[in-house]
């Protein structure tokens, strides 16, 4: 007994102990404190006296020294108050980014020198004694470029120079023996696509800094070496859209209907997700969007109506118009449960999809391959499933009802996306089919050119199209928006096409130049067939 009353003692004296301590003193619990702390609450012998141990001691409330210069930044030891200094804003540290992406093309162009046109204009400037900047011409050179885009284009680029200085060659003017010699010898030992990203770095600095690239520079050898090194790449794995039953354990989330996922974090987070789903939006779309309107009416069988979100800045926002302009991404409040998502989401909060569709109790197998573009993928892949056509799928006024009247079929279990093709319905599709055949009838009807024909004379029949009928053009201003523009045609389809950025390696309808296509030395005077994508305007 009196080892038991001396034990007792001890705790009592050791917890009292602890009361007086942790009342006058600023330190915290290792649960009190963040994660990257977790180094701090290690005993201080276990890291020793050397130099990783002084950095990871942990010291309540006391600042640590930072390094003196100009670059230095003033830090708090974890666990104790906030810095002074309030370090650089998020608008800073993306000028700063900006800033390191024109240094390096600023480096590419001092190398250059008058192999890019835009040196040569800012010498002739300071030849007139006008202000000659080259760092402020790049910066008007690249002002609708993204800063991603600059370093991506710009590395390539350094990597080649830096093989032409070990191989005792002048990187510039470029020719077509250094730029095989530079596939051949260091672009196989590199990842399969660095060749393709060093040919868009050569059409970037074409179109871009106006660089002198000679017409024969690109070879045949060269583009197969180039095209030989990215066939190695692995397949393209594209993330499949969710599951219906996952769209369903999502709205369970923010309607609260799952105990086990019930905190306000959880379901703001689903409803995060099912929005990005219903307005068919990329994640970033979604982490871009303001002003979350409701436009709700009220109806005999309850709310109806849309959520209107404006995007400040969009992935698909190329052009100048584009990036000065809100986009519009719309959802339906109802999903395929019997209450509104979109009404709960409004009261909660979010983290995770993945997490949440675990803890949902959804299968492991199909939740792992799922990710954030998911969201966007999964209605316009249903859509494609009943039978949508491709332009109703991503235009916004007749879509919506279409796609209300696809997810009521969904919710009513009429329709099953995740089904093979021929369980997709529960019932026929005999009267769609109808009439899409009776929209279709004549349609298929034989044409006037010979289908036996194995090699037409395609130029000698547009040629005699234009002598014939003399110049055609489907809208008023079409040839004059395609003044100075490089047009291409396909060799067999004879569509025509047009290159969508300075690159030179897609056209605006997203399809990859290839030697299926030829470009045109003049716009054509007959400018038909052309593709719809490439030319909107012609709509």
């Amino acid at each position: 007994m009196a080892e038991k009353r001396t034990f007792d003692a001890a705790f009592e004296g050791h917890l009292a102990h602890v009361v007086h301590q942790n009342s006058t003193s600023n330190s915290k619990q290792p649960w009190e404190r963040s994660i990257v702390n977790v180094p701090s609450v290690l005993p201080k012998a276990f890291l020793g006296s050397g130099r990783l141990g002084n950095v990871l001691t942990h010291t309540a409330a006391a600042p640590v020294k930072a390094p003196s210069g100009p670059s230095a930044i003033n830090l708090t030891a974890t666990g104790g108050k906030l810095p002074r200094k309030v370090g650089p804003s998020w608008t800073q540290r993306q000028s700063d980014n900006r800033h390191a992406a024109v240094m390096k093309w600023l480096r590419i162009s001092k190398e250059g020198g008058d192999f890019f046109g835009i040196c040569a204009r800012v010498a002739e400037d300071a030849e007139a004694g006008l202000p000659a900047s080259l760092q402020e011409s790049l910066g008007d050179v690249f002002s609708l470029k993204a800063s991603s885009t600059l370093h991506s284009r710009a590395v390539p680029v350094l990597r080649y120079m830096a093989f032409c200085w070990r191989i005792r060659e002048q990187p510039f003017p470029l020719s077509e023996q250094k730029m095989y010699r530079f596939v051949k010898e260091y672009c196989s030992g590199a990842a399969p696509t660095f060749a393709s990203s060093f040919m868009s770095s050569v059409g970037f600095m074409q179109y871009v800094l106006e660089a002198k690239v000679p017409a024969d520079c690109v070879s045949s050898r060269l583009a197969g070496a180039v095209s030989k090194l990215y066939l190695e790449k692995r397949k393209l794995q594209q993330k499949p859209p969710l599951t219906a039953s996952q769209i369903r354990a999502l709205e369970r989330i923010v309607l609260g209907l799952i105990p086990e996922v019930r905190t306000d974090v959880d379901r703001y987070a689903a409803g995060c997700f099912l929005y990005c789903v219903f307005a068919r939006a990329r994640y970033s779309d979604m982490q871009c969007s303001g002003e979350l309107a409701k436009d709700i009416v009220q109806g005999e069988d309850g709310p109806r109506g849309y959520l209107e979100a404006r995007v400040t800045r969009s992935k698909t926002s190329h052009n100048l118009e584009r990036k000065t302009r809100y986009l519009a991404m719309v959802s339906p409040i109802w999903g395929l449960e019997q209450d509104s998502w979109a009404m709960a989401w409004m009261e909660a909060g979010a983290r995770w999809l993945r997490h949440l569709l675990y803890r949902a109790g959804e299968d492991v197998s199909l939740v792992k391959a799922v990710g954030t573009h998911s969201c966007k993928a999964t209605l316009l892949s249903w859509m494609s499933k009943w039978g949508a056509s491709k332009e109703i799928r991503d235009s916004v006024s007749p879509a919506l009802r279409e796609l209300e009247e696809m997810v009521s079929a969904v919710a009513y279990r009429r329709f099953f996306p995740d089904a093979t093709r021929s369980g997709m319905f529960a019932e026929s599709l005999a009267a769609r089919g109808d009439a899409h055949d009776k929209a279709e009838v004549g349609s298929d009807s034989s044409s006037d050119r010979s289908d036996d024909e194995e090699e037409p004379d395609t130029l000698e029949e547009e040629k005699v199209i234009e002598d014939s009928v003399g110049d055609f053009e489907p809208s008023g201003c079409l040839r004059e928006n395609l003044e100075g523009k490089a047009v291409f045609r396909h060799v067999t389809t004879r569509f025509i096409h047009l290159v969508a950025s300075e690159e030179g390696t897609t056209f605006k309808c997203g399809r990859q130049i290839s030697s299926s296509y030829l470009e045109c030395n003049a716009i054509p005077r007959f400018l038909h067939p052309i593709c719809r994508q490439c030319f909107p305007e012609a709509r």
